[in-house]
C-alpha cells in the first residue's frame, strides 16, 4: 500500500510539475498574438506616429479649422493625449482617462475632414513602415470612431 501510494504521490508530482511548465510557456505569446500596440513598436513606436501624424495634421492648410487655435505647447499636451488613448485603444497597458466625448468637445468634424484625417494617418503608418495588417486594424480603429466625430444632422 506505501508503495502504490508513493507511486501515486511521484504521479501527480510530475503532473503537477509538468503543467507548470505548459501554464509558464504559454505565458510567453507567440509573435501572430501580440496587441496593435506592440506590433506598432509600443510606447516609442506609438508616440513617434502621434508625432509625425499631428505634425502633417498642422501642416495641412484644409484642416487648419480644427487646429488654427492651437499654440505649440498645446501639441505637446495634445500629442500625450493621443498617445494615452491611442495605446489603451491599441491593447497597450495604458489607462487614460480620455474619451471620444472629450476630443469632440473641440467640434464635430465635417465628413471632408474626417476623411483627411484618415489619409494622413494612413500616410503615417506607411511612412513608419507599419506591416499591412496592423496597418489595416489601426485605421479600422481611428474609422470606428466616426459616428461620435463627424458632424450630421443628428449630431451637430
Amino acid at each position: 500500500m506505501d508503495a502504490l501510494r508513493l507511486t501515486v504521490v511521484l504521479l501527480l508530482g510530475v503532473v503537477i510539475g509538468l503543467s507548470d511548465v505548459a501554464r509558464a510557456n504559454d505565458s510567453i505569446p507567440p509573435a501572430d498574438s501580440l496587441s496593435l500596440y506592440e506590433r506598432i513598436g509600443a510606447d516609442d513606436g506609438l508616440t513617434s506616429l502621434v508625432e509625425s501624424y499631428l505634425a502633417r495634421v498642422v501642416a495641412d492648410s484644409s484642416l487648419a479649422r480644427i487646429h488654427r487655435h492651437r499654440s505649440v505647447e498645446s501639441l505637446g499636451w495634445i500629442t500625450g493625449l493621443a498617445t494615452g488613448f491611442l495605446c489603451r485603444e491599441t491593447g497597450g497597458p495604458c489607462w487614460s482617462p480620455i474619451t471620444l466625448r472629450w476630443f469632440s468637445r473641440f467640434g464635430s468634424l465635417t465628413p471632408a475632414e474626417f476623411v483627411r484625417l484618415l489619409d494622413h494617418a494612413a500616410t503615417t503608418l506607411d511612412i513608419h513602415e507599419i506591416d499591412a495588417d496592423s496597418r489595416a486594424e489601426f485605421l479600422r480603429i481611428l474609422s470606428s470612431y466616426e459616428p461620435d466625430l463627424v458632424a450630421t444632422s443628428t449630431n451637430e
